[in-house]
């Protein structure tokens, strides 16, 4: 392996590690009935789209997608987080129902270094 490119890797994961901690997202989902947890990855690459971003990353993807659990008025799901820089970072998101309205909120996952 080449020290310099892994310091570079290291570094972007760092970076992309501080960003990450702070974003929390939102979005309204409309008529949710029978949604899946591949099915809400399109609500939070779309919501993502809308964000202000360090350094432009975005959210592209997700994959490895998981259902962690399913209830009549929530949906929770995990997976890997595809950015348009190529570093996967593990997310957490779920579709919750309140007073008849779906929402869907995700949140990366970071681990200390």
């Amino acid at each position: 392996m080449n020290f310099d490119n892994w310091r570079t890797k290291r570094n972007t994961s760092l970076i992309l590690g501080a960003a990450a901690a702070a974003l929390v997202g939102a979005a309204y989902l409309a008529g949710f009935g029978g949604h899946t947890c591949t099915g809400l990855v399109k609500n939070v690459v779309e919501d993502d789209k809308g964000r202000d971003t360090l350094f432009g990353i975005r959210i592209i993807d997700v994959i490895d997608v998981q259902t962690v659990a399913q209830y009549p008025n929530r949906l929770d799901c995990k997976g890997l987080a595809l950015f348009n820089s190529g570093e996967p970072t593990p997310i957490e998101y779920f579709a919750y129902q309140v007073q008849g309205e779906w929402h869907v909120v995700y949140e990366l996952v970071t681990k200390p270094f």
